[in-house]
């Protein structure tokens, strides 16, 4: 698809995500936020997966629901990392 398309995934654009979400997870664990190599795996994992779950509400949702903004879009994205960390938090809290 062209560049710009509303829910493409790219390989560039997924090592990114990727290598953002290791950094905020490394900036975090420096910071005294989460302790460990298995918190800070978990926050890189949660950031990817929510990065692609916004492609794919992006690509699906968005072009069939007018008021669903870039906006609200991100804010989901958001919600669905926080859920899905708590989520895994509380799953793997003996070990992280």
């Amino acid at each position: 698809v062209p560049p710009g398309t509303e829910g493409a995934i790219s390989l560039e654009g997924t090592a990114a995500s990727l290598a953002g979400g290791a950094l905020m997870a490394l900036v975090m664990l420096a910071r005294g936020l989460i302790t460990g190599v298995p918190a800070w795996l978990l926050v890189t994992a949660v950031a990817l997966a929510a990065t692609l779950a916004e492609s794919v509400i992006g690509a699906t949702l968005q072009q069939h629901l007018p008021w669903l903004s870039n906006e609200l879009v991100n804010g989901l994205q958001t919600l669905v990392a926080a859920l899905l960390a708590l989520a895994l938090a509380v799953a793997l809290a003996p070990r992280l």
